[in-house]
Order: C-alpha cells, then sequence, then structure tokens
C-alpha cells in the first residue's frame, strides 16, 4: 500500500543543514532523491529476493568510514534504496570512488541527473489525449509555443510529456474533466505560472501549479519506500504511533488523539526548545517531517 499526498507551493523556514548525499539504489528503480551520487546494482536484473535493508547492509559492509576517515551524517531510505549524507563533497565522491573500484562488489556510483519539474494542470476535458493536449497547449497559448520554438530539437522531445491523468470523481462535478500531471522544460514551467497559472485547452480556460508526490509506507509511516519494501518487525500506526496497522487503527476518526510517529522520534534528537508538533497524523500535509521530505525531493528538480 503506498501513500502519497500533493505538494503544492508550501514553505517552512527551517535552518536544518544540507549535505552531500550518496543514493544507493537497483537501476530497475530510475528514480533519485538526491543531488549528487547516485549508486546502483552493476547488474541490470534486480537480483531475486534481494530487499533495500539488505542492501543497505551490503554497502554499509563496503564502505568503512573510519579506515577512509569518511565524515557520514545521516543513513536513510528512499523510494528504491538508501542515501547515505555525508558533511563534504570530498566524502560523497570518496566514497563514490570507493564503489567504482571495487567492481567485484555488485554496485556501481553515478551522479543521478536532475528531473524536469512536474506540474498539474487541474480542469482538462476527460476526452483530450496526451498528443491532443500537447497540440492545444502549443496552439492556443502563444508564450508557451515561442518558449518551445527557443528550445533545441533534442530539449522539444522531452520538453512536456503527460506522466498521469488523474479522473475527476462525478460526483463533484457535473462536467466531466481530468487533473494531468505533466514534466516539462523549465521555460516551459515560467510560461504555464505567467497569469495565474492559467491557459487554454480546447473549450476550457484550466489552471496549473507545481506538483510534488510523496511515496510513504503504510507500515513504518516513513517516506521514500512502500510497505512491500518495508522490513521493520514491529508495524507504526500513521494515526497515533501505536503498534498496529493503521487501517485498524481504534482512533483514525478522532484527530484529537493522533500523534506523529515521524516528529516524535525527530524531536528525541531535538533540545526542549525545538521540538516539532505531534498533534496530527503521519499523512498530515502539514507534517514538519513530511514537509522536509518534500524539500529534498525538490532539491532533484531542474528550475533552470
Amino acid at each position: 500500500r503506498v501513500h502519497g499526498g500533493e505538494f503544492i507551493n508550501r514553505k517552512r523556514d527551517d535552518s536544518t543543514e544540507s549535505f552531500p548525499t550518496i543514493l544507493i539504489k537497483p537501476k530497475s528503480c530510475p528514480d533519485s532523491r538526491s543531488t549528487n551520487i547516485n549508486v546502483n546494482l552493476a547488474n541490470n536484473e534486480r537480483p531475486v529476493g534481494r530487499c533495500y535493508i539488505e542492501l543497505r547492509k551490503q554497502v554499509l559492509t563496503i564502505i568503512d568510514p573510519s579506515t577512509y576517515g569518511l565524515r557520514i551524517e545521516k543513513v536513510y531510505s528512499i523510494i528504491g534504496g538508501i542515501a547515505i549524507s555525508t558533511r563534504t563533497m570530498k566524502d560523497a565522491e570518496t566514497a563514490m570512488n570507493l564503489i567504482n573500484t571495487n567492481k567485484s562488489n555488485g554496485f556501481s556510483a553515478e551522479k543521478p541527473t536532475m528531473k524536469f519539474p512536474r506540474m498539474i494542470i487541474r480542469g482538462v476535458e476527460e476526452e483530450l489525449s496526451g498528443d491532443e493536449f500537447t497540440e492545444c497547449l502549443l496552439k492556443q497559448n502563444p508564450s508557451i509555443f515561442n518558449a518551445m520554438s527557443q528550445l533545441n530539437p533534442a530539449e522539444q522531445q522531452n520538453a512536456i510529456k503527460v506522466i498521469k491523468s488523474l479522473k475527476q470523481n462525478p460526483s463533484e462535478s457535473l462536467s466531466q474533466s481530468q487533473s494531468l500531471i505533466i514534466s516539462c522544460h523549465p521555460k516551459i514551467r515560467k510560461e504555464l505560472l505567467i497569469n495565474n497559472g492559467k491557459v487554454y485547452l480546447s473549450w476550457r480556460r484550466c489552471f496549473c501549479e507545481d506538483y510534488f508526490y510523496a511515496t510513504q509506507c503504510f507500515r513504518c509511516a516513513k517516506f521514500g519506500h512502500t510497505s512491500q519494501c518495508c522490513k521493520v518487525q514491529k508495524e507504526c500506526c500513521i494515526y497515533c504511533s501505536g503498534e498496529h496497522e493503521s487501517r485498524r487503527c481504534l482512533v483514525k476518526n478522532d484527530i484529537t488523539k493522533f500523534v506523529c510517529p515521524n516528529c516524535s522520534n525527530a524531536n528525541a534528537k531535538r533540545s526542549d526548545d525545538n521540538k516539532l508538533e505531534i498533534c496530527h497524523g503521519a499523512a498530515d500535509p502539514k507534517c514538519a517531517m513530511k514537509i522536509d521530505w518534500y524539500a529534498k525531493l525538490k532539491k532533484m528538480v531542474y528550475y533552470g
């Protein structure tokens, strides 16, 4: 089971330091959640039965921080693997070289490519397909057409790409419409956001804004993986932090009894005058730890 949510123009002041990070994941899971180094399995196929917890154990045995003087800030789970944050870029590159120079360990390391921004366009006619959407967007919005014309042929190929269609609940509206999640070049994004994000598509004026999506595990409540990859021994309820399945929580409909497990765990490492508010569920869009996770995702986006 996967829990996710939109993150749109939410900001949070945070003085937390940002460190160079190594990503360790199979090539079959191409998503990146780092700004520096991507470490993959050397073979293209994911070994049967090899979970990401096992991957983490194997990598940590390859890289001995004390032997090479590496300053590791933290190790945490991500979508499809783990991330290791180091104090400096030199530390991160040293770790990457250790992976690449020892081919027998079954891993390879590389710097991840940054992703194009994702946008959500709401109120699109349900019949409008991906190709028709791109055609309408360019022909009916001159500024977007001009931005596309400024790109070279190679850039134009992936300048606008429909990722997913979200159908609107028929009970919520009489008109049949959909929301489209698209990936677009930074110059296209800039034009999409002009005029308060209003664009013309077919017979409608639609609205667009930045879009982020967080994958969250319903078993341990942490971000970056699903319950299918989770190997924790005891489940953690996303509502009350209890050791039971979230779907069986007796207080999931009573927000006054919610206790966020992620913020609670973070508070254990914080001073008394810097505690996070915990009276909410782990899936709450206003959760401080969820906002921090979105901030990490945003660092992987190329805005030009």
